[in-house]
């Protein structure tokens, strides 16, 4: 079995990483994204376990190795440089399919916060699975991809264009990607892009709150700190009074009811090379612009393009892992 391997970093210090794994059939995918999933189920419910370890761990930021990762290291053959923070962070077992998605024959494996460990175990582990590592630049390259598809008519190929290009193009972070509905390359119901809609419109507005919110603060600290130069230390009680009663009032939009939407948008958040967003059309023949994803967001938003351009009939879909260098990518963003 051969394994294509490409890792990502998002940052050359604290960052977090993907790593692309593509395997010889769809089973052998799913196969190892099981073993990565046991493997991360292992060090998390070890944290679980060592309560007092993992919280002294987290809030004292010192990342030094644990037994979790000194057991992982005896039974299998692959090295911690420190502990697995990421892991140990998440509040229950729900973030595996999270971290370790499947599409075809690949398997993305990605962590979910920002570490200050390499993913060096985990590309070993990869490997030890029978991988052929293409991609070993992560801390100097930015994973990009390139999409290509031949569309069934000019007609679909020109709304595939009009579509793609005005996404591209947008003015919100949180607007409905048209292939929101294809997340994790799978097709969901209707009912769900209007739950997606409904939490645009909810998410906007908790904003424009939160802005004015904001606002209102900083200009009651600006009063208190006029009021303190002047020695009035009635008014700046009262003022300190106001900012209390106001910073009370705090208000948070997403919660466990609405965390799977809000996931969803950003999965489906694809952004695309800021100085070129054009959709390339030569008669039916389709070629969308460098598209960039978050290490996290890989796995999930990809299959939901390529999906997507499946379902408007198109064939030939080709999708091309491209890593540049990061400075590239940052002018490119």
């Amino acid at each position: 079995m051969k394994i294509s391997i490409w890792r990502q970093f998002s940052s050359n210090n604290s960052s977090s990483y993907v790593i692309v794994g593509a395997f010889e059939t769809p089973e052998k995918a799913h196969e190892a994204a099981e073993k990565f999933k046991a493997l991360l189920r292992r060090i998390w419910e070890w944290y679980a376990d060592h309560p007092d370890i993992r919280d002294a761990m987290l809030d004292e930021e010192r990342y030094e190795l644990t037994d979790a990762e000194r057991e992982i290291m005896r039974d299998y053959p692959i090295e911690f440089s420190g502990a697995a923070n990421w892991v140990a962070s998440q509040k229950s077992l729900d973030f595996l399919p999270d971290s370790v998605a499947v599409f075809e024959n690949l398997v993305f494996f990605a962590s979910l916060d920002e570490t200050v460990t390499d993913d060096t175990p985990f590309a070993q582990y990869m490997h030890q699975l029978g991988a052929d590592v293409k991609f070993e630049e992560a801390m100097e390259s930015y994973l990009t991809v390139r999409v290509s598809a031949t569309a069934p008519d000019d007609a679909t190929a020109q709304h595939i264009k009009t579509a793609a290009e005005n996404y591209f193009m947008r003015d919100h972070t949180f607007e409905r990607a048209p292939w929101a509905l294809f997340y994790d390359g799978q097709v969901a119901p209707e009912a769900l892009g209007i739950e997606i809609d409904s939490f645009i419109i909810g998410y906007r507005a908790w904003c424009d709150w939160l802005e004015d919110h904001r606002r209102q603060i900083n200009d009651l600290r600006t009063r208190r700190i006029t009021a303190q130069l002047a020695n009035d230390e009635q008014a700046a009680a009262e003022i300190s009074e106001a900012m209390k009663n106001l910073q009370a009032e705090q208000q948070y939009f997403i919660d466990d009811s609405n965390r799977h939407i809000h996931k969803i948008i950003w999965w489906t958040s694809i952004r695309a090379d800021q100085h070129n967003k054009t959709v390339a059309v030569e008669g039916n023949c389709i070629q969308l612009p460098t598209l960039y994803f978050l290490p996290d967001d890989l796995g999930h938003g990809l299959p939901a393009l390529v999906t997507w351009l499946r379902a408007l009939g198109c064939t030939d879909v080709a999708y091309e892992f491209v890593p540049i260098p990061y400075k590239e990518a940052q002018e490119s963003e």
